[in-house]
């Protein structure tokens, strides 16, 4: 059936020969035009519903694979690889410098010079919070897509539909059964789908592009429809199109023919100005537009937050990429000989100008070449399921017959890096570090791959909620709260009112969880916002019923406890916590499309995540008396258990953040693992595998830390 469906997608256009050339060259950069200004406002903005308008990505490789085939004929092979080269080059290698430039004289963290210069692997800058490297995965893709186009052509002149086809179910496989994750495979992914497009655009330029018929309509909205229950099965994550490939086909071949069905009218729009001036260098639009943007994020005043502060952005975005591409296109026309005078007067004094104010707020201290805009999201958290934990068999062999000495042994310490670079294969992160710490006070700390160093400070997510808990422990003892009495309506008319701090804290309140995709998490969103978007909304379940790990419940906690005691979250968590155990902890809310606060907002060194974990789970020293943990299944008062586990017996104790993961076994060896990827979803059996597998080869791994009551 699905060979079918592609054939009469190949063949659809078969009769539209008479369409004019420049009707044609028209629909092309229209379409281009439209990709490329959907890209802009999803990265401006980071609003995740934004990726289901326009599949921008295989639209645009559609447009490569016609031109690419329109060339071939025309040129021939080569000499049009060598052209595409060349007009990449010039663009890219002087984004590069600047990019690379800035990283050096900011002191961020990045690849190799050759990997911006020849990105066969996707390139990595900390500048900007790696705002200014991100977009680069399509440069990346587009590379080896260029590559490979030779091949593409041949097959897809020989065989369209079977190449066609070949490609939809190779992408199909990598969504429905991907191994176990790997960069090299998600790029892998990546050149299979965009593969997939570009054969379908080439074969639009031999048969014709698709026509208004009622098998093309059905097509696409078949493609919209699997799409939709795609999303429905196996949602992305963040809600993000563009982090599933299988999600990412089925739009894509939907918005290819809406748009290609929509010919006159996006023909029409390639005529505006506002088009002309992203087609005139598209590929120095895409590379320029997230500096800016980001830049934007950095400087607007701080009075506009929320949903206005990102269109503000957007919009200025939208004005001074196109003047901004113009400035840099003379030094690219350096480059391709074809320069003018004229132009070098008239384009880089309106250049400097239009840099100024960027440069301005530089030097008053408002432009942080490290740090990410308050746009940026963080990942999710996830409470721990009971599963199997593989470990390898030469970790097991190595804990049967340790070395003598503890974390100081050479043979230990080269056994731990070895398992820290697979880990980060395994994991499929840019960077992974990691943190051991014994009872008996020895330490052990490794990054690999582009990593931070150990004093630049991760946001730990969820893990914040021990901190909350503690707060909440620490009242109770001085008779502020009590945790089995009704919340109340928080002072804002909160709806449901007998819900008590203690289902607040198991996670059994029935509070729905919010997130990026429900639409009420974005930036600038308070914690009242939070309580109210609940109290509007049903609960999961009628509380104390049943279980669901819920990050919105712990906003609440936070307002109970300010409530409570009459003090800001914030000003409680110092005096409390930070200065009692003298921890540095920053708090954000609101900021990363993410509430922060009470429930994620706190951000910390990684050793000193380690000492708290000490605190917190071995020493039992957070409060002035332990309370009991009482847990159930993995979820305790607070806490959570982590496998390797056998009848209620859990052989760690800790908490899960989104990127950072915090875990202490009952021979008192703290495991903390930090990374710039995500440890939850598809993650998180090897984030907990990685973890024991650590505590292993340190010396520990062999006492259960709890036994559920």
């Amino acid at each position: 059936m699905q060979g079918d469906v592609l054939e009469q997608v190949a063949q659809v256009g078969s009769h539209a020969g008479n369409v004019v050339s420049k009707d044609r060259e028209s629909l092309l950069d229209g379409i281009r035009a439209i990709a490329v200004a959907r890209v802009i406002v999803w990265h401006a903005t980071g609003w995740w519903w934004v990726t289901w308008f326009v599949s921008s990505i295989p639209v645009m490789f559609v447009v490569t694979g016609y031109l690419l085939a329109r060339s071939f004929r025309g040129t021939g092979i080569t000499k049009t690889l060598f052209r595409r080269w060349v007009r990449l080059q010039i663009p890219l290698a002087l984004w590069s410098v600047v990019t690379l430039t800035l990283s050096e004289l900011s002191g961020s963290r990045h690849s190799s010079w050759a990997s911006f210069f020849f990105p066969l692997r996707e390139p990595y800058s900390e500048l900007g919070g790696e705002w200014f490297t991100t977009p680069l995965w399509y440069v990346r893709a587009y590379i080896w897509i260029l590559a490979l186009s030779p091949l593409l052509w041949k097959l897809t002149r020989a065989r369209p539909v079977i190449t066609i086809t070949t490609g939809v179910v190779a992408t199909l496989i990598t969504g429905l059964y991907p191994p176990p994750g790997d960069s090299m495979w998600w790029l892998l992914s990546d050149v299979v789908l965009y593969g997939t497009f570009t054969a379908l655009g080439m074969h639009f330029l031999i048969a014709g592009v698709p026509r208004f018929k009622p098998a093309v309509v059905m097509i696409a909205a078949t493609s919209l429809a699997l799409g939709i229950c795609s999303a429905v099965l196996s949602p992305p994550l963040d809600g993000v199109v563009n982090n599933s490939h299988m999600l990412h086909l089925f739009l894509g071949i939907f918005w290819t023919l809406t748009l290609f069905l929509s010919g006159a009218t996006v023909s029409q729009f390639s005529r505006t100005r506002f088009a002309q001036e992203i087609n005139r260098r598209s590929l120095t639009v895409y590379l320029w537009h997230s500096p800016v943007a980001w830049a934007l994020w950095q400087i607007l005043p701080d009075e506009l937050t929320g949903v206005w502060r990102a269109i503000m952005v957007t919009l200025l975005t939208f004005l001074i990429v196109p003047l901004l591409t113009r400035g840099v296109g003379v030094l690219e026309d350096v480059g391709q000989r074809r320069l003018r005078l004229r132009n070098i007067f008239l384009s880089i004094p309106a250049t400097f100008a239009l840099l100024a104010p960027f440069l301005i707020s530089y030097t008053e201290g408002r432009l942080d070449f490290r740090s990410a805009p308050a746009g940026a999201p963080l990942p999710p958290s996830q409470a721990p399921v009971i599963e199997k934990v593989r470990i390898d068999s030469d970790v097991i062999a190595f804990a049967k017959s340790p070395p003598s000495g503890g974390l100081a042994s050479l043979t230990r310490q080269k056994k731990l890096d070895e398992l820290l670079k697979r880990a980060k294969r395994n994991l499929g992160v840019r960077s992974l570090r990691a943190m051991i710490t014994t009872r008996d006070g020895e330490t052990w700390f490794r990054s690999v791959g582009v990593s931070r160093p150990l004093e630049s400070p991760s946001f730990i997510g969820s893990i914040t909620k021990t901190f909350t808990t503690a707060l909440v422990m620490d009242a109770v003892q001085r008779g502020e709260v009590d945790l089995d009495a009704p919340i109340g309506d928080l002072g804002i008319k909160f709806r449901y009112t007998s819900i008590t701090l203690r289902q607040l804290l198991r996670h059994r309140a029935g509070v729905p969880r919010t997130s990026v995709a429900s639409g009420i998490i974005y930036d600038g969103v308070t914690p009242e916002d939070v309580a109210r978007w609940v109290s509007e909304n049903p609960l999961d379940y009628q509380p104390g019923t049943s279980y669901k790990y819920s990050t919105t419940g712990f906003v609440l906690i936070g307002l109970v406890l300010e409530k409570a005691t009459g003090m800001p979250f914030e000003t409680l968590l110092q005096n409390r916590i930070a200065e009692k155990f003298d921890l540095e902890l920053d708090l954000f809310t609101g900021r990363y499309r993410s509430v922060g606060y009470s429930t994620g907002g706190v951000a910390m060194r990684v050793d000193e995540l380690a000492r708290w974990a000490r605190i917190y789970v071995d020493d039992r020293g957070a409060t002035t008396m332990p309370w009991p943990w009482a847990i159930r299944q993995t979820t305790g008062l607070g806490i959570h258990g982590y496998c390797p586990c056998d009848d209620g017996n859990f052989m760690a104790l800790g908490h899960m953040g989104g990127r950072t993961f915090m875990s202490v076994d009952g021979d008192g060896v703290v495991v903390i693992l930090d990374t710039d990827g995500v440890l939850v979803g598809d993650n998180l059996s090897k984030t907990v595998a990685t973890a024991h597998e650590l505590r292993l080869i340190a010396g520990g791994g062999r006492t259960y830390a709890w036994t559920a009551e």
